[in-house]
């Protein structure tokens, strides 16, 4: 089998260039979830891929991976529609809480909203009367912004359900997002402005980072980035940092949004590709300084599926064996997962010309592989 290799740089302007390439629309829905223990409904907007565009339309074909996203203080969830409307219609489900919007708080059960969300999902998955029945791929990010950013370390803490958890200028919390950092194992990414003028690096985002036990993160500085940069113009937050004038809006989001994207797509949508695009671009683009403990494509190194036949294949392929098998496309999108039976072929005859990444989990051993499809 052949197995393809990209520069890191090259990697990088090929996932760019998917998202110029966006393939889906984005839908819209209205959910609450309800927590019995706290006699509480968590309220979330949910925006998702679909083929037509406009509120309760159905899911597109596929299962995708979810994002819960906590926004900031005082700050409503729709102050964040640059970052949906940018990760969308590149294949995710993304749920905004719309709790704890009041002047006072509770950032306790702001991270158990996460817990909830996340938890409620998992429910609706498996359920057929659900709009969203099998359209989630079983991983999950939390993100959040200032405020939003502490709550996702308090849900994160002890928590190895998700996949990784991102802070864009995680803000300290009571309870301590600080003191929880160091119960956070998954992969943690934190961007950070350096003329944060809201909730300064040194006391914010530098200790949630330095403090988190994951044997994967990685902290992004944006050169005289600011606090409120990352959500959309004219919000409350810009109160706070009237005076500001370091990194524009523009560019501050267009970072954001490109360090997202490879970082998601690595750990929820494994994209290999993405951990070299993520570290490339970093050390590329002059406005950013990256600190990391990790080494991303050394993260993605998984024993490989030598025994995957005909390669290149046409209408069908062949497996070692029984187990688990998940197929993604070129964009990361989940296009199959179900369970393949010993001599039994797969069908591809439907799928579009292109290249797969094959996932075939047996006996508990992950394996992975690159298979063209060519229809003759």
């Amino acid at each position: 089998m052949k197995w393809f290799t990209l520069t890191a740089a090259f990697a990088a302007l090929l996932l760019i260039a998917d998202t110029a390439c966006a393939q889906y629309e984005i839908g819209h829905r209205t959910e609450s979830f309800y927590d019995s223990t706290r006699d509480r409904n968590v309220g979330v907007e949910v925006y998702y891929p679909a083929d037509i565009a406009g509120d309760d339309v159905a899911v597109s074909m596929g299962s995708f991976p979810l994002v819960v996203f906590g926004h900031g203080f005082f700050m409503p969830w729709s102050d964040y529609s640059n970052i949906w409307q940018f990760l969308v219609p590149t294949g995710y489900i993304m749920a905004f809480l719309t709790t704890e919007g009041s002047a006072f708080p509770s950032h306790g059960d702001y991270g158990l909203d996460y817990l909830v969300v996340a938890s409620g999902f998992e429910t609706e998955n498996e359920s057929n009367a659900s709009p969203y029945y099998q359209h989630l791929s079983g991983r999950e990010g939390f993100v959040g912004h200032s405020m939003g950013g502490g709550a996702a370390w308090l849900a994160a803490a002890g928590n190895n359900d998700i996949e990784t958890v991102v802070g864009l200028a995680p803000a300290e919390t009571s309870p301590s997002a600080i003191s929880a950092a160091s119960d956070v194992t998954v992969p943690a990414l934190v961007i950070s402005g350096s003329s944060d003028g809201v909730t300064p690096p040194q006391d914010n985002h530098g200790p949630i980072y330095d403090l988190s036990a994951s044997d994967c993160k990685a902290y992004v500085s944006l050169n005289e980035g600011s606090h409120c940069g990352y959500a959309d113009d004219g919000t409350i937050c810009d109160l706070g940092e009237f005076l500001f004038n370091g990194m524009d809006r523009e560019t501050q989001q267009t970072i954001t949004h490109q360090l997202l994207q490879f970082w998601l797509g690595f750990f929820l949508k494994n994209q290999e590709d993405a951990g070299d695009a993520f570290e490339a671009y970093c050390a590329s683009n002059a406005d950013t300084d990256l600190t990391t403990n990790c080494t991303l494509t050394a993260v993605a190194e998984l024993e490989r599926l030598p025994s995957l036949y005909p390669v290149p294949a046409s209408s069908f392929f062949m497996l070692p064996g029984a187990g688990l098998l998940e197929v993604y496309d070129e964009t990361g999108r989940n296009i199959f997962r179900g369970r393949s039976m010993q001599g039994v072929p797969v069908d591809c005859s439907q799928w579009p010309q292109g290249c797969y990444l094959v996932r075939f989990d047996q006996d508990g051993e992950t394996m992975t592989a690159r298979l063209p499809v060519i229809h003759h």
